[in-house]
């Protein structure tokens, strides 16, 4: 489920609900899942290589604490590309056209992991910053405390690294 859908509306439907979001706006029963840092993305031969911020074209998911203006300050450094940022609704939309080619994308470990493992993504930088906004498992109503949602979090909670 993503932001642009309303969570309050379908959660009671759900047997069990991740949501990605900062501390302050959970409830207390919430398990934090991650605790990611941000950086930007890009396919591997973006700017031949030689990745400019100046320059590249900015892609971001719009409404998050990790954004460019943030990463930047976190160095110490201006931003003044605030009006050039290609905004995106979800991170599935800016991290693919940071896949192909068209420009370097805000992103954070929970979602690019695996692309930078394979290759399809790079860090151009080696700086990245903590994220206010982390993904949290809402515990599930007792009427949805089924076998498949025990098995489900059973599953997960071994996937997950500890935070």
């Amino acid at each position: 489920m993503t932001p642009i859908w309303d969570p309050e509306r379908h959660a009671a439907n759900a047997g069990t609900e991740i949501r990605f979001g900062r501390p302050a706006d959970m409830s207390a029963a919430a398990v934090r899942l991650t605790r990611d840092r941000f950086y930007p993305v890009c396919a591997p031969g973006y700017q031949d290589g030689k990745v400019d911020f100046e320059t590249g074209t900015l892609l971001d998911c719009g409404g998050v604490t990790g954004s460019w203006g943030a990463w930047f300050k976190s160095q110490g450094r201006m931003f003044e590309r605030n009006h050039e940022i290609n905004l995106a609704s979800t991170y599935v939309i800016a991290m693919t056209a940071a896949v192909n080619g068209a420009g370097i994308s805000m992103s954070h470990d929970t979602l690019a992991g695996g692309l930078l493992e394979s290759g399809q993504l790079v860090k151009p930088s080696g700086h990245s910053a903590e994220l206010l906004e982390n993904y949290f498992l809402m515990p599930p109503p007792s009427h949805a405390s089924t076998p498949a949602t025990r098995a489900f979090l059973e599953w997960l909670e071994g996937e997950l690294p500890p935070v």
